[in-house]
This record gives structure tokens, C-alpha cells and sequence, in this order.
């Protein structure tokens, strides 16, 4: 998934350097980048489809996609939330497993998103 500016623009150059070695190889790794960007400039345009039922742990996964579509770089959220940016690179790397429910909680409050334990 790409989460960040600076990963579209990597993975523009990898889709069209894919794109210019013209083997038929890659057509699964072209059809992925795609989608990924597309699904990158949904959520910046503010497109974000969460799962009518879903479980603490499963939005859990869903962090960083919430990020992007609420308009926050990690920049932001760090800011926000009182830590480095290189801390949100680092939590969303592993999908924000790693929170304990108090930094949850402030994530969540800063999303909007009301939950019941």
C-alpha cells in the first residue's frame, strides 16, 4: 500500500520503467502498481470504504488509510499526537499493531471514530 507522497512517486517510476522493459512478465506487477496508485489518489480525494461490520483489531489495519483520506501527512499526525515522523513511518510500517490502547485511543479521537471496548 502506498501511504505517502514519496512512495507514489516511486512507485510512478518503477510502473513506468516496468512499462518501458515491454515483457509480458510484469503484467501482474503493472496491474498492482496501478491499482495501488489508484487506490492512493481515492483515499487523497477523501474515498475511503471501511467494512460495514468490523472488528477493534481489523481497523486497526485501516489506520493509515484513514490518515490519507482525512487529509493527514504523517508529518501531521506526528505533530498531533507528540511524537516524530519517523515514529508514524514506523508504526505504520507494521499497520499500528504496535500501539498499546491509550495511543489508540488518541489516534482514534484525532480520526473521529468512536469506539466500545
Amino acid at each position: 500500500m502506498i501511504k505517502s507522497g514519496k512512495q507514489k512517486a516511486k512507485a510512478l517510476r518503477q510502473l513506468e520503467q516496468i512499462r518501458n522493459e515491454n515483457n509480458s512478465a510484469k503484467n501482474a506487477e503493472i496491474q498492482k502498481l496501478e491499482e495501488e496508485l489508484e487506490e492512493y489518489e481515492n483515499l487523497k480525494a477523501g474515498k475511503i470504504e471501511l467494512p460495514e461490520d468490523i472488528t477493534f483489531l481489523e481497523i486497526i489495519g485501516y489506520i493509515s488509510k484513514i490518515r490519507i483520506a482525512k487529509g493527514f501527512s504523517q508529518k501531521d499526525l506526528a505533530g498531533m499526537l507528540g511524537i516524530t515522523k519517523q515514529a508514524i513511518n514506523h508504526h505504520e510500517k507494521y499497520n499500528y499493531y504496535n500501539l498499546d490502547i491509550y495511543q489508540l485511543n488518541k489516534l482514534f479521537q484525532i480520526f473521529g471514530i468512536k469506539f466500545h471496548l
